[in-house]
């Protein structure tokens, strides 16, 4: 089994902030994890439809505001599991 075969990675640019977010999606089980959400849940979700992944794990690099504003939406939108390191929350 090519594992790499299976893997989607598309990323872009969403908010004031200009944040970089990642949706990181496997083909096989179509399942899904948003890397910094920014602030446009919106279009994160269209991007992880359009990779045909479903959200569900959403993870935070860190907790600037830039970085976490959209949680909320996507969290809404999937009922995801929030990732973030200890320190941070």
């Amino acid at each position: 089994m090519e594992v790499a075969n299976e893997l989607m990675v598309r990323g872009i640019v969403v908010g004031v902030f200009q944040e970089n977010c990642w949706v990181i999606g496997n083909r096989r089980t179509g399942e899904g994890i948003c890397i910094d959400p920014g602030d446009q849940p919106d279009e994160v979700l269209a991007l992880a439809r359009d990779m045909g992944v479903t959200i569900k794990y959403i993870a935070n690099s860190h907790a600037h505001i830039d970085h976490v504003m959209g949680v909320a939406g996507v969290y809404a939108a999937t009922g995801s599991k929030f990732l973030l390191h200890e320190g941070d929350r």
